[in-house]
């Protein structure tokens, strides 16, 4: 089974090499990368630079090499601010490097929230357009309205849900799942440990309910496997946070392929390797 998950951050806990011995004791055949080093304090998230405006310009360089020296294993997606004074010439840059495959919006905090509602990142999602990346947006509760508003503004813009919309109860879940009447939002389906408290200890039985109201609503086709394994804190491993889907009785072999692998490559755009190598690229 081809198996990739879209969400780890590499060099934070792991070096390349270790990552990828990871990825091949477990059958991992790629790894999106979202570069980050370290929770640092108020709030900054190395590697980032600081720009002329006072804006901070998240930066991908590990990844960049990693994806060059093994692009069938890896490839990464940027975080992207829509204070960045230079977005046009950023969004060039990063459809020109090899192996950036999607952005990131990190709105977490309350102002991002009302820009992405109010119009505010509408020159950054005009440039997504433009170059043709999808963009992941990290938002509390899944933000509905928001996403709503978004997904039907820029129809022709594929937008991924982080982390299963961080949903913090059963009516946002509600809630997050009727946005599966977007057909240009798919859901990452991760740390659902964290945020469905009835999941039990490995393997998670208590997810299989929520999963598998997650595939009647988005359908298998919208819904991508990522285990963030480097920021989990939840004590799990990366073999267990692979098994419960791999291994989840409830759900087909066509169901797992899309889940596991599928949706991340056909969304991302990425082909899957005859063969993967662990020597790089010459």
């Amino acid at each position: 089974m081809d198996i990739v998950d879209s969400q780890v951050h590499v060099f934070h806990k792991h070096t390349e090499q270790e990552a990828l011995a990871a990825m091949d004791a477990l059958g991992i055949a790629g790894v999106l990368i979202d570069e980050l080093w370290a929770f640092g304090p108020n709030g900054t998230l190395p590697p980032e630079t600081v720009l002329s405006n006072g804006a901070v310009r998240p930066l991908s360089p590990l990844a960049q090499a990693a994806a060059m020296k093994f692009p069938h294993r890896f490839s990464f997606l940027q975080r992207v601010s829509r204070e960045d004074p230079d977005l046009p010439a950023l969004f060039a840059m990063l459809a020109a490097t090899p192996g950036c495959r999607a952005i990131r919006l990190n709105c977490l905090p309350r102002l991002e929230q009302i820009a992405l509602a109010e119009g505010g990142f509408d020159e950054l999602l005009k440039l997504a357009r433009r170059y043709e990346f999808p963009v992941f947006v990290i938002i509390p509760g899944g933000g509905p309205e928001a996403m709503r508003k978004i997904c039907r503004k820029f129809s022709d813009v594929q937008f991924i849900l982080d982390h299963c919309g961080r949903t913090e109860s059963s009516s946002q879940w509600d809630d997050v799942l009727t946005l599966s009447d977007c057909p240009n939002l798919a859901m990452k389906w991760s740390h659902p440990h964290h945020y469905f408290k009835d999941a039990g200890p490995y393997p998670f039985p208590g997810h299989r309910v929520q999963l598998g109201r997650a595939i009647e609503s988005f359908g298998v086709n919208r819904l991508m496997w990522a285990t963030d394994i480097s920021a989990d804190g939840g004590g799990v491993s990366w073999a267990e946070l692979l098994f419960t889907i791999r291994d989840n009785p409830s759900l087909s072999l066509n169901d797992k392929e899309w889940l596991l692998g599928k949706t991340a490559r056909t969304i991302l755009k990425w082909d899957a390797s005859p063969a993967h190598t662990n020597s790089p690229q010459a």
